[in-house]
């Protein structure tokens, strides 16, 4: 659909847009708070479309949020598309009220066909099933697109104070917008994505399941779905809080979900810009998992003097310990290489569950890397052999000098109170340095005996390749 020429989106971007005219826009959305509130202004500002790809849609509060929105725009007459992979167990019924409505579609991506008996069938096709879609998008009236780490639930989209930088997304408007829409088509047309009426195994009564189902969010919602007036619309109004330069989206193509998928696209894309640093390289990851091939490429860059830094999850921290299980092969070859490597510290207040599928209020989450205080990646690819070859993945890489020392500075910043400073003694042996607190540990901090041996039996075991 062709985007509006005014309207309560179209009009301010024109402004925006008036900076930098062929260059690509982006606003940082660096608190959960911030990203509710644009996804909750966008969608009810939305004219003409809604196009929605996520990998996880929960059934919880947020969620019921976007969806009550959704279901507004579409009854001003706002076409609503939304796809999702289908790996979230989940319930098909309030999917398939949303997609009752006339304005809305819904679609899954890579779906379990037989839905009565899902693990069952699951289990069947597990090569298949394995392999997911990982991308991360909203865009509205093909004008403004929001890319990023972010799921749709609460534990991205509700107050996650405990973890500075636990997520990251960018809001962006100008030339990158298009080739987000591409992309959303391409997935959305693709042969695994299939409507989600035709999966399901009961057909609602579609009028009254609809009806009843905006009854029930009108009642559990009491507070307007608006964010229009919050500090952070008001603020994404302003031109100089927006970043302006020449970005380029970075994504798999759908093929790479099936059985005989082509070569990762994103992994080549991203491999090319990060062998061309020449000074410095930033890697934000909570799942990081270098491989042999990547370790080596890591030291070769480090011993030609390149400055590398990289921040994931501790094993305390972290929610799928068996990632923790592989990185910790690779972390001593590349401490020795000179590389610099933090760990995320868990509060002890709000400790992470153990998940299958990842995602924790308390772990860090974001996915972004930053090269030669220049140049800036954020979206949903981790550095582990799963978003390398399994998953498909997406995100904006944009060339912009003060968001990429921002990044880079506030990160420098912050590290020192909310991550370990891994290191290794004279003797070879890993030390973790809490400087905040003047501390030197020599075991894995915060961690229990558990979870130390799930990592050390998840590490031995042969599973790096789908981690």
């Amino acid at each position: 659909m062709a985007a509006p020429d005014e309207g309560p989106l179209a009009d301010p971007i024109k402004v925006l847009s008036r900076q930098a005219p062929q260059s690509t826009g982006v606003y940082p959305l660096t608190t959960s708070q911030s990203a509710l509130d644009v996804r909750l202004a966008l969608i009810n500002s939305a004219m003409v479309s809604v196009d929605l790809q996520y990998y996880i849609f929960r059934d919880d509060l947020t969620s019921k949020m976007i969806a009550k929105a959704l279901l507004k725009a579409a009854e001003r007459g706002v076409r609503v598309r939304l796809l999702l992979d289908d790996w979230q167990k989940r319930s098909d019924h309030n999917l398939l009220s949303l997609d009752s409505h006339p304005n809305v579609h819904v679609r899954l991506f890579n779906p379990v066909y037989n839905r009565a008996f899902r693990n069952l069938a699951i289990l069947f096709n597990l090569d298949q099933q394995n392999r997911r879609m990982h991308n991360k998008s909203l865009t509205v009236d093909s004008l403004i697109s929001i890319v990023g780490g972010r799921n749709i639930g609460d534990e991205y989209l509700l107050n996650n104070a405990n973890v500075i930088f636990g997520d990251l997304d960018l809001t962006a408007i100008g030339p990158v917008v298009q080739q987000i829409s591409q992309q959303f088509d391409l997935y959305w047309n693709a042969p695994l994505s299939a409507d989600i009426a035709g999966l399901a195994t009961r057909r609602s009564r579609h009028t009254e399941t609809l009806q009843s189902w905006q009854a029930m969010l009108k009642q559990q919602l009491d507070s307007p779905v608006t964010a229009l007036d919050s500090d952070t619309i008001r603020q994404l109004q302003q031109a100089s809080a927006w970043y302006f330069g020449e970005a380029e989206l970075f994504f798999d193509h759908p093929g790479k979900i099936s059985r005989n998928a082509p070569t990762s696209q994103m992994l080549h894309q991203i491999g090319a810009v990060i062998s061309k640093t020449q000074s410095s390289l930033l890697i934000i990851s909570p799942y990081f998992i270098p491989s042999q091939s990547g370790t080596e490429a890591l030291i070769k860059a480090a011993t030609q003097g390149i400055d590398i830094t990289i921040v994931t999850n501790s094993l305390a921290s972290t929610d799928v310990f068996a990632v923790h299980g592989w990185y910790a092969h690779y972390r001593k070859a590349l401490l020795k290489a000179g590389i610099t490597l933090w760990e995320i510290r868990v509060n002890p207040i709000d400790k992470p569950k153990t998940r299958l599928s990842g995602s924790s209020r308390t772990s860090l989450h974001a996915k972004t890397f930053v090269i030669d205080n220049q140049e800036v990646f954020v979206g949903s690819f981790n550095f582990d052999p799963r978003s390398a070859n399994l998953n498909s993945e997406m995100g904006i890489f944009i060339h912009q000098p003060t968001l990429a020392s921002l990044v880079g500075e506030n990160i420098g910043t912050i590290l020192p109170a909310l991550a370990y400073k891994v290191q290794l003694t004279d003797k070879g042996q890993l030390i973790w340095l809490d400087l905040a607190n003047d501390r030197c540990l020599n075991s894995e901090p915060d961690a229990s005996l558990l979870r130390r041996f799930g990592a050390w039996l998840s590490g031995i075991l042969p599973i790096e390749s789908i981690l």
